[in-house]
Order: structure tokens, then C-alpha cells, then sequence
């Protein structure tokens, strides 16, 4: 998928509230995250290391992570986009990022 495509981040609605902006924006990264969850089925995309687990324990070392290939706020149209992310595990990820061990 080219630069740029996706579907962009919602914009404010007239008489919209910060409350009901944010409930839109979760549903949209959960649902995005979700698809790819399932295109990679558990499985590190770079590795095939897994099956991996959904945790909010970032540091385990069986966590599956949902990561951008450009960043989201590099490519703000791409944020909500499953095609512009992979699902790494923790090692993939912490390099993408820079940090090791």
C-alpha cells in the first residue's frame, strides 16, 4: 500500500466532546489492531517467533506488540491502517525503537 492511503484519524464533529472523540479513536485502533492480530496469527511478522501473547505486560518476553512502520504521527493517515503495521515480538519491537538489553 502506498504512502499516505489509510483511513485518516476522525475529525471533531460539531458538538462532539473530548469524551466521545477519544471512545471513537479507541474503537478505531482497536479494530485496527485486531486485523492485525489475525493477518499475522499470533506469529512475530519479522521473525515467526510465537505465539505471542496479548498482554499489557510490555516487558514480558512472549508479548505481541502492534507496531507502525512509519510512525503515527509521521504518517498521520496511516495511523488507523492495518496494512501500515506489523505484529513484532518483543525483541523485534525494542530494536525498532533502539533499545536492547
Amino acid at each position: 500500500m502506498a504512502i499516505g492511503y489509510g483511513e485518516p484519524a476522525p475529525k471533531p464533529v460539531r458538538g462532539s466532546n473530548r469524551r466521545s472523540r477519544r471512545s471513537t479513536r479507541n474503537a478505531l485502533a482497536k479494530k485496527m489492531r485486531d486485523q492485525v492480530w489475525i493477518r499475522a496469527a499470533g506469529m512475530c511478522e519479522e521473525c515467526g517467533k510465537g505465539p505471542l501473547l496479548r498482554t499489557l505486560d510490555a516487558l514480558d518476553p512472549r508479548a505481541g506488540h502492534v507496531s507502525h512502520d512509519r510512525g503515527r504521527r509521521v504518517a498521520p493517515a496511516d495511523r488507523f491502517n492495518p496494512d501500515a503495521c506489523k505484529l513484532l515480538c518483543r525483541d523485534h519491537h525494542l530494536i525498532l525503537h533502539g533499545q536492547r538489553w
